[in-house]
């Protein structure tokens, strides 16, 4: 079973409960995760947040461009006007006549 965010999140918030410390927790994750254990920022954020009552284990709903915006449509129009100049930048592309994107 691979882990996600919010089963880091859960354990961080379990492990507060169980009145854990966070060097402690980031040990616990360390010998139960290897390289996939989030790193001590991740912990510290997460203790801080749980703390102030904070109880989602989601990602808060954030306003503006989606990670996934890439447009199929965008990616290869913009493929056939690099083609003849390889060298073409994005400001060129961009503001210089190439509104077309």
């Amino acid at each position: 079973m691979e882990l996600n965010r919010e089963h880091f999140r859960a354990m961080i918030f379990y492990n507060i409960g169980r009145g854990l410390s966070q060097q402690e927790c980031i040990k616990q994750f360390n010998l139960t995760s290897g390289d996939e254990a989030p790193s001590k920022t991740t912990v510290y954020r997460w203790f801080s947040e749980f703390n102030r009552s904070r109880s989602s284990l989601l990602d808060e709903f954030r306003e503006g461009r989606l990670k996934s915006a890439v447009v199929s449509g965008n990616t290869d129009a913009l493929c056939e006007m690099i083609k003849p100049d390889r060298h073409v930048s994005y400001c060129v592309l961009c503001y210089d006549g190439y509104h077309t994107l």
